[in-house]
């Protein structure tokens, strides 16, 4: 049975996130990238997270912390807010959204980013976020 993708673009995921997660394609935009990011969370596939994390930035990378955040949590919706540059003719971009989620003791909760992305070699990465 198709599955519609996780991120909300009412594609079916093997034609959106699952492409950039479980193969070799690439994001063309930095809105691409933010969207394959939340669906890599809802699916805990942490090192897809670790490749599209720009160099500087995973020195703060914590393989199982983020794991166990992202299993602790149930995804249940992606809202896109803001986007500016990013696309495919620019080398930066920033995408605000909201990602919201059930935590266990907590109940729903809603992670509010700003985050900067940077294309290096024709790719998209994660540079960092701001969090509200």
């Amino acid at each position: 049975m198709p599955i519609e993708c996780h991120c909300g673009s009412e594609f079916l995921i093997d034609n959106c996130c699952l492409k950039f997660i479980k193969h070799d394609n690439k994001p063309t935009t930095a809105l691409e990238l933010m969207r394959s990011r939340y669906t890599a969370y809802v699916l805990n596939e942490v090192d897809y997270l670790q490749k599209t994390t720009a160099q500087n930035a995973l020195k703060n990378f914590n393989k199982l912390e983020i794991s166990k955040w992202a299993l602790e949590n149930k995804w249940t919706r992606l809202k896109i807010l803001k986007t500016e540059k990013g696309q495919k003719n620019h080398s930066e971009g920033i995408v605000e959204f909201k990602a919201y989620y059930y935590d266990k003791s907590d109940g729903l909760q809603c992670h509010h980013e700003r985050s900067n992305f940077v294309k290096y070699n024709n790719q998209w990465y994660y540079l960092k976020g701001k969090v509200y």
